[in-house]
C-alpha cells in the first residue's frame, strides 16, 4: 500500500475516477439518444440507441475501473473493482414478475463510489499476499 496515501488523496482519486467514469458511460446515450430518436423508425438507427442504452447500463463497470485505474492497480484488479461497483450499484434487479435480472439506469453513484472504495482499499491491502494463485482468489474476495 502506498505510504503516502492520505484519506484526503483517497478521496480525490475516487472522485477523479467517478467523474471521468460518469462522463465517459453517460455522454453516447446522451448525444447519440438526442441526436437519433428522429430515426428510431430504421432498424440500424434503433440498434445503435439500444448500444448506447446497453453502454450507459455499464456506468457502473466504467466507474469502478477507472477509480481503480487512479490507484494504479493492474488491469485484473480494475475489473475486480468494476464488478464490485457494477453489483452492488443496483442497475441490476431481480424482477418476481418475469423471474430474472432487468437492467435500468445507471445505478446508485454514491453505492457505485462506496462499493468501488471498500473493493479498492481491500485490493491495496491484500496486494500480492494470494502470490500464484491470485487469479483464481482475487476475483472471489
Amino acid at each position: 500500500m502506498d505510504a503516502q496515501l492520505t484519506p484526503r488523496i483517497f478521496f480525490n482519486k475516487v472522485l477523479a475516477g467517478t467523474a471521468s467514469g460518469t462522463i465517459i458511460a453517460l455522454i453516447p446515450n446522451a448525444v447519440l439518444g438526442a441526436i437519433l430518436k428522429y430515426f428510431a423508425e430504421y432498424k440500424i438507427i434503433e440498434m445503435i440507441i439500444h448500444a448506447a442504452q446497453i453502454f450507459q447500463l455499464a456506468t457502473p463497470l466504467i466507474i469502478g475501473g477507472l477509480i481503480a485505474f487512479q490507484f494504479g492497480l493492474t488491469p485484473q484488479k480494475m475489473m475486480i473493482a468494476g464488478g464490485a461497483a457494477f453489483a452492488g450499484s443496483g442497475v441490476i434487479k431481480f424482477n418476481s414478475e418475469v423471474k430474472g435480472f432487468i437492467g435500468a439506469g445507471t445505478g446508485d453513484i454514491i453505492n457505485i463510489m462506496i462499493t468501488a472504495s471498500v473493493a479498492v482499499l481491500l485490493l491495496l491491502v491484500i496486494d500480492k499476499k494470494f502470490g500464484s494463485v491470485e487469479i483464481i482468489a482475487l476475483p472471489i474476495v
